[in-house]
């Protein structure tokens, strides 16, 4: 028995009736099966204890298996063949009379997941797969060929009413209340306060012609950084009832989601205890979560921003995103990008803040992300390790 899970719905639906043994010999040209580079086979106990699954990424349809027709498409996994020299193969492999596995062969062949090698309906995604895997993509190459083609929304035209009509849709099935982290159980707090022009006084032309002097990193300087950086200044109210209102901070974030949490590791700052910090954007407080910092750990953590810094990194800032918090509005398949932009910004105007302080900044995207969210105890698929940026003193100029 074969059964499928249709447009990735739950619902198993029998289609026994559809298995139909057809003959695969055109006039001048020979099938030959070779399974579409958009299949992914999943084993048996991933969707369901009896079934293996098919996962056909460019049809964005899920198939279950049973034992033989899975072990049929896996014997089809080699060089291409007709369908007149495999199925002999097959059957002896397997142990199944020819005439069944030439059904299994139908229905694989019905569905897409074996197609004729010597078409082009399989070269885009062979070609796209092979070209990303020369960079490590893969996992990247599977998620873009499931999402190509989606139907995105069309903004050209009455972009606002549409926004606010599907804002208005998601408010109605689920309040929208997610802005930002506090962890109640920290060993301290630090008062960090909100952003204001006097904590920065060094014009941007100052700071793009290098013209501000160097300074030490101490308590106060980092505490501006951060409240610059990370620090709200306002709030806006939702037409949605029962719904937050939203947070406006110093940098742009898409649909003021600001998903962009900030941890701290301060190895040596004078006025700081050491330790890992969490900047509660909420209240303006720096929770202390971990008690201790081993310099040697921060150098294999973050390998990148850590150990190649130009300078004695004191401290370093890590971002993590908050993924449900983006999600909540942004619900299409590519807009994960905008929590990339929302930590860019952010990049951006540390690096710029800290170089407004005389202070010296390393960014780079070497972390050791496992490592990082087992220490912060966070969970990946809820919030992630974006970047980090390293802090110490400024440098002064030679001669």
């Amino acid at each position: 028995m074969l059964t499928r899970l249709s447009e990735f719905n739950p619902a198993v639906v029998h289609i026994e009736g559809l298995l139909k043994a057809l003959r695969r010999i055109y006039i001048g040209h020979t099938f030959m099966l070779t399974i579409h580079p958009g299949v992914r086979l999943r084993p048996q106990g991933f969707l369901h204890d009896c079934f293996w699954a098919a996962e056909h990424l460019v049809t964005r349809k899920r198939y279950l298996l049973t034992a033989k027709s899975a072990a049929t498409l896996f014997a089809v996994s080699g060089k291409p063949e007709s369908i007149e020299t495999a199925c002999p193969d097959i059957a002896e492999l397997i142990q199944t009379p020819v005439n069944q596995v030439r059904k299994y062969l139908d229905f694989l062949i019905d569905s897409k997941i074996i197609v004729d090698g010597e078409k082009e309906e399989r070269s885009w995604a062979e070609k796209l797969y092979g070209t990303w895997a020369k960079y490590h993509w893969s996992a990247s190459a599977h998620y873009h060929v499931a999402t190509y083609d989606y139907p995105f929304a069309d903004y050209a035209e009455g972009g606002r009413r549409i926004d606010r009509q599907r804002m208005t849709s998601y408010g109605s099935e689920e309040c929208d209340m997610e802005r930002g982290k506090s962890y109640p159980q920290a060993s301290e707090r630090v008062v960090i306060g909100r952003p204001t022009a006097a904590r920065v006084t060094a014009t941007l032309g100052q700071v793009w012609d290098s013209q501000v002097t160097p300074a030490a990193l101490k308590k106060d300087a980092l505490c501006d950084l951060l409240a610059m950086t990370f620090g709200q200044v306002g709030r806006r109210n939702l037409p949605t009832r029962g719904s937050l209102p939203v947070l406006a901070k110093t940098s742009p974030s898409g649909g003021a989601r600001h998903p962009t949490e900030a941890y701290v590791a301060v190895a040596d700052v004078p006025g700081l205890k050491s330790g890992w910090y969490h900047f509660n954007a909420l209240n303006a407080v720096l929770e202390r979560i971990i008690d201790e910092v081993d310099s040697d750990m921060l150098g294999e953590l973050f390998y990148g921003s850590w150990s190649r810094a130009p300078f004695e990194p004191r401290a370093i800032v890590l971002m993590t995103s908050v993924f449900g918090r983006n999600m909540y509005r942004y619900r299409e398949p590519r807009t994960y990008r905008t929590i990339h932009m929302d930590a860019g910004h952010l990049i951006s105007s540390l690096e710029h803040f800290a170089a407004a302080k005389g202070l010296s900044t390393h960014a780079q995207s070497g972390t050791d992300d496992f490592q990082l969210e087992q220490l912060l105890g966070l969970s990946p698929l809820q919030e992630g390790v974006m970047f980090a940026v390293s802090l110490g003193d400024g440098l002064r100029k030679e001669g």
